[in-house]
């Protein structure tokens, strides 16, 4: 082929030379590694925060059935089914089962301390002096709910302490 001032044209054939094959190839490969590292980094931060997310979503629902009903709810931990349970006098409005390992003798348990409170003019406590082992947590028809503290065992290491706001859903981790 020749261009238009009469010189001839080579014309290069379409397609990838073996360099930028191997080299989008080594590319893929590392971004492989890398989203596969971080997969299974969350995989296993998620299985460690499963009981901790599962009973925030109880608190919040406590909260939300005594203040839509405008009546009192109770959020407690039913060792034998391994579930974190929101009941209202004799019914169960809500039941979430955690791992297995939370069922029977499975070895790990959710338990509730109460928070104490404060005496005259003292300051008042921190959530880290919680001793007094409490059945259930109490929620006001206002949303509101016995000062307290989770104590999470999973069976394997130091239990895990969180605090939770009375007022609100926040968490502290004691830890």
């Amino acid at each position: 082929m020749t261009s238009a001032i009469g010189k001839p044209v080579t014309m290069r054939r379409g397609g990838f030379s073996l360099i930028e094959i191997l080299l989008v190839l080594a590319l893929m490969a590392i971004g492989g590694t890398v989203v596969m590292l971080n997969f299974t980094a969350f995989a296993d931060r998620g299985e460690q925060n499963d009981a901790v997310e599962q009973l925030s979503k109880v608190v919040r629902k406590a909260r939300f059935f005594a203040a839509q009903d405008r009546r009192e709810t109770r959020m407690r931990f039913d060792s034998e089914g391994g579930r974190l349970l929101v009941e209202r006098e004799t019914f169960t409005l809500h039941a979430e089962t955690l791992r297995p390992e939370f069922r029977g003798n499975g070895g790990a348990s959710v338990t509730f301390l109460r928070v104490p409170s404060a005496e005259g003019l003292q300051s008042p406590p921190t959530p880290a002096d919680a001793r007094e082992v409490i059945p259930s947590v109490r929620f006001a028809s206002d949303g509101s709910c016995t000062p307290f503290v989770a104590e999470i065992d999973t069976g394997s290491g130091t239990p895990r302490r969180l605090a939770f706001d009375p007022f609100s859903n926040l968490r502290k981790d004691l830890e």
